[in-house]
This record gives C-alpha cells, sequence and structure tokens, in this order.
C-alpha cells in the first residue's frame, strides 16, 4: 500500500499536474513502480495493477496487464541499442 509520504518520494520529479493526476487516478491500494515522464510533457505511470498513460491535456487511461502486448527488452552488443523481443501476455502469469 502507497501512503502520501512515499508517493512524494517516487514523484518528485515530475510535472505538478501530473502528480495531481496520479494521485487523483492512481488508487492508494496500487503499488506505483514507475513513472515515466516523457518529452511533450506525457507520463506513464507502472502499477502492480496495469499501466496509466497520462497525457498533458490531463486525459488518463488505464490498461490492465491482460490487455496489453508485454516485451522485454534487452541491449544489443552493450552500446545503448534497444531491441524489442515480444513475447505473449499469457506466459508471464
Amino acid at each position: 500500500m502507497v501512503d502520501k509520504k512515499h508517493m512524494d518520494i517516487i514523484i518528485d520529479y515530475v510535472p505538478e499536474n501530473i502528480k495531481k493526476i496520479i494521485e487523483s487516478n492512481v488508487d492508494m491500494s496500487e503499488d506505483i513502480k514507475a513513472v515515466i515522464k516523457g518529452i511533450k510533457g506525457e507520463a506513464l505511470a507502472i502499477t502492480d495493477k496495469g499501466v496509466y498513460i497520462i497525457q498533458h491535456s490531463g486525459d488518463c487511461y488505464f490498461y490492465d496487464y491482460g490487455r496489453i502486448k508485454t516485451f522485454k527488452l534487452y541491449r544489443e552488443l552493450r552500446r545503448g541499442k534497444y531491441l524489442a523481443g515480444f513475447q505473449p501476455a499469457a506466459s508471464l502469469t
């Protein structure tokens, strides 16, 4: 369970408007794993129940892990290139 003091640490570097959207849409029972901020003001919040896509306009979309395609990223020759190796979502359960 995430309480407010840990949430402030997690999303310290996220803009205030995205932080407010996360606080209003993400349930307190969900464990936030990561928040990734995009270049154009959008953000991706990864929780234990699914993924939230937050747009700069304030729209927030939730996708549970059963509805999204999962993939693994691995480095190619340790030179900073990332390739996506797709695998079916059922194999992760």
